[in-house]
């Protein structure tokens, strides 16, 4: 009777603790039969918690929803540590997005080796974060296309870098957030261009010192009118430095080695390439062949050796490049 008052006392708790939360929760022994249900999972499933007790994982919750959240427990067991996963799960007949977490709890009672499994449904909240991306991707499509009209030497040359980056940001084997964060960035490296007058932009002679200082500082203007947009990852970093140099003498800060972010290095490097294969209007655009022969002069001062060797490889057999040059003339 003293054991069945103190399993009593500790459900009551328990109920009293989870009951409040927005969390499905269930308390799982190690044979992973349930030893406590909260009311969210029990209303989920139209039984009363107590009804669940002694349950399976797939009686409770169905084989198609218990199988990935068995394999997140076989996980667990064998790292010993707690695990996370996002996974698509049908409760009530409706298909939900949760943040599900299994957590390893030493002693429960006289129970050794219980598992905790705490189900968020964050379906409302991954809705709201794909319209922000997709905002966002409608945004740097529209930058994008401003900037390219602002200067009409530079038609396709954000499209190009955004094409180039990409490849070589794969050929590097960038993390995802890291290929995100260089994609966003090459599509908006160059959009402080659109404050600097277009007459500088495509004048035919030499620029002056005074016409070259203020065309140096698109990079400050681009960060700036980008600043108050909230971004996942280095983004306004990897502007903010493509134009420097692995000795130092870019700009604007004067960067130098790994004081430069690898977005940013890459970055500088595929700018500098596509650059050099599209016209100006003070020249004509170089070939493939002599771009990637300037790049690898300047690798290891200018440039970061490794991503000059990353384009080099990857624009052997891009042969579809040239066709930039093509088209161009």
């Amino acid at each position: 009777r003293a054991k069945t008052h103190e399993l009593q006392n500790q459900t009551e708790l328990l109920h009293a603790v989870t009951d409040n939360t927005e969390a499905h929760i269930l308390l799982l022994d190690e044979r992973q039969q349930v030893l406590f249900a909260n009311s969210l999972i029990a209303d989920t499933t139209g039984a009363k918690p107590r009804e669940l007790s002694g349950n399976t994982l797939t009686g409770v919750l169905g084989p198609a929803n218990a199988a990935p959240l068995n394999k997140l427990i076989e996980q667990l067991k064998t790292a010993h540590k707690t695990q996370h996963s996002t996974l698509e799960l049908t409760l009530d007949k409706e298909t939900r997005t949760f943040q599900c977490s299994v957590i390893p709890v030493d002693r429960v009672g006289k129970r050794d080796n219980a598992i905790l499994l705490v189900l968020h449904d964050i379906t409302e909240l991954q809705q709201a974060q794909q319209k922000h991306a997709e905002l966002l991707r409608r945004l740097v499509a529209t930058l994008m296309h401003v900037v390219d009209l602002h200067d009409p030497y530079s038609a396709d040359h954000t499209a190009r870098m955004v094409e180039v980056a990409n490849t070589v940001g794969a050929e590097l084997n960038l993390d995802e957030q890291q290929r995100q964060s260089l994609d966003l960035a090459a599509s908006l490296a160059n959009l402080g261009k659109i404050l600097v007058p277009r007459e500088i932009l495509t004048k035919l002679s030499p620029l002056t010192e005074a016409e070259q200082t203020l065309l140096k500082r698109h990079v400050q203007f681009g960060v700036e009118l980008l600043e108050d947009l909230d971004f996942d990852g280095p983004v306004l970093d990897t502007i903010r430095q493509k134009q420097e140099h692995m000795d130092g003498s870019g700009y604007p800060n004067h960067l130098s080695g790994d004081d430069i972010i690898l977005t940013a290095r890459i970055l500088a490097v595929v700018n500098a390439f596509v650059a050099l294969v599209s016209p100006r209007a003070y020249r004509q655009a170089v070939s493939i062949e002599e771009a990637l022969d300037q790049l690898l002069e300047e690798a290891g001062s200018k440039y970061d050796r490794h991503v000059v060797a990353a384009l080099f490889h990857v624009a052997e057999n891009r042969s579809d490049w040239s066709d930039w040059i093509d088209n161009a003339e």
